[in-house]
This record gives structure tokens, sequence and C-alpha cells, in this order.
């Protein structure tokens, strides 16, 4: 077969291959496998610092992690029998084998697990605009990670919060209606996450009847939600001819970084660790990680 020059673009520096076209493809894509991998770790890096209140400088790893995304990034590709994706984390990839094995049409195929490291960026810089309240930023950088991966609903449930906070409902709407159903790549919280999203901005709107059916539907797939449950209880408040509470019920798809979720201090110096729980960043400070007996998802609900 006839080799052919091949030059593949890493770092805004240009590396020059010789080779067949099929070797130098493969070639491209572990060398853009291992640069994500890297990148990858840098975004774990950014929450370690996010998580120590070191904002500026989570800040800056993320910036400097989209930088370098690719313009023809692919979330997913097959090679020799194999299946290679991109997952986010452990609760993604167990949900997208569990769906996988119920599609009798899907045939099998030996998964290889990819890091993922642009998408995860752009959303965790969407994440921190919309918790400092600069909400138009927030959408700029979570369309940005949605335009990587437009099949993921945690990009839809967090624009949809940031077009409440700015009261913009008919978008927020539009937004939380991309997310279908649950799916490959949309689990059941996050699907619940949608519908309670939805019902918060009916109930802005006045529409209490439509918001409690979506979250009385929300329960059947996330029937532990204590954020749904206390929606049901505003609901009957307002009702009962409660006053309205406003946009202090809303819902986004993280805690307030650098706070413990166990005892909520904040995290200083001594660290701790972050999780991706339920499409939601999960802070433990070190202290409360050492006292806990469970695994961290069991205490969480």
């Amino acid at each position: 077969m006839k080799k052919i020059l091949f030059f593949v673009t890493l770092k805004k520096k240009s590396i020059f291959f010789t080779g067949t076209p099929l070797t130098l493809a493969r070639i491209e894509l572990k060398m853009r496998s291992e640069q994500e991998e890297q990148d990858a770790q840098k975004v774990q890096n950014s929450l370690s610092f996010l998580m120590n209140g070191q904002l500026p400088k989570a800040l800056e790893i993320l910036d400097e992690v989209v930088a370098q995304t690719p313009g023809d990034y692919v979330f997913e590709y097959k090679e020799d029998d194999k299946l290679y994706i991109k997952f986010w984390d452990q609760e993604h990839f167990l949900h997208y084998i569990t769906w996988e094995k119920k599609d009798p049409q899907t045939v099998s195929e030996e998964l290889v697990w990819l890091p993922n490291a642009y998408a995860r960026a752009y959303y965790h810089l969407g994440f921190i605009m919309v918790k400092m309240k600069n909400y138009e930023k927030a959408i700029e950088y979570l369309e940005q990670g949605q335009n990587l991966e437009p099949h993921h609903a945690i990009f839809y449930n967090e624009k949809g919060h940031a077009y409440a906070c700015l009261k913009h409902f008919s978008k927020s709407l539009a937004q939380y209606n991309e997310v279908k159903g649950v799916g490959a790549h949309t689990t059941a919280s996050m699907y619940a996450m949608a519908l309670r999203g939805k019902a918060f901005v009916y109930i802005e709107l006045g529409k209490v009847e439509e918001a409690e059916v979506l979250l009385k539907e929300s329960l059947q797939y996330d029937p532990e939600s204590k954020i749904a449950l206390n929606e049901l209880m505003y609901i009957a408040h307002l009702r009962a001819g409660g006053e309205s509470s406003g946009m202090e019920t809303k819902e986004t798809t993280g805690q307030n970084f650098n706070q413990c979720a166990r005892c909520h201090i904040v995290m200083g110096e001594e660290g701790g660790v972050v999780f991706n729980y339920q499409g939601r960043l999960l802070f433990l400070c070190s202290p409360c990680e050492k006292k806990v007996n469970k695994k961290w998802w069991q205490f969480w609900k």
C-alpha cells in the first residue's frame, strides 16, 4: 500500500509521520487519546483547587484544557471490533453497560473507557459561572460543551437552570424538554432532574398543577429525592394560601463548591475528595471522608 505524509497538531505543534492511511489514523487516535488523558487529569486537578477554595486557579486550569479541544472532537468510535467511548465517570460507564444489555439489537462489542476532558471542562466552567451568578457566561460555556456531546443531559439541565435564573422561562423549558427520557447516556437521576427543573419553572409561572404532575413523575425515577418531596410540600403550602419563596426553589446540577456535603463546612487547606454523583459534584472534607464507614453515596441518600 502506498505511504503518505501525515501530520497531527497537538498543543499547537505539528508532528509529521509517513505511513499507510490506516496506520497513520491509528497513530493520530492514540496520540489524541494520550493528550486527552493528560487533560482529563488536569480537569480532576482543577476540582481539587475548586474544593479548596482556590477558584482562580481552578478556572485557569479549565481554561487551559478547553483551549486544547480538537476541532474534530469525537465522543465515540469503533475500531477492530472494539467500541471506544469517553465516559465521564463510573456511574456513566455502568449505566451504559446496563442499558446496552436491554437492547437486543445491540451487537456485543468489547467496550473501552476513554478519558473525557474537554466536554467535562466546559461543563465545570459553566457550573462555576452559574454559582457565581454569571448566567450568560455559563450558558456560553455550556453550549460549547453541548456542541461536543449533544446527547449529554447534564448540559441541558444546567442550561435550563441558568435560563430560569435569568427568568427566560420559555428557553429554560426548551432545554429541559430536550431530555426525552432515560437512555444510553441519560441516567434515571438525570431525567428526574430534568422533570424537576420543568416543575420549578411551572411553579414560577403559577402552573402548580402541571408542576405537581412532573414532580410526582420524577419520583418514579428518583424516589428518594428530598428536593421533589420538598417541592410537593411547597405546592401544598401555596394552595393553603402561603407566600411564594420565588427562585429559592431552583436546583442546579451541583452543590456549593468547596462545601462539604456531610458536615457543610467550607473546606480549607486540609482538602478532601470530589465525586460526581447522579450528575452532581459532591465534595467531602478529609475528616468526613475518614469518618464515613459506608460508601459515600449511601449516606448521601
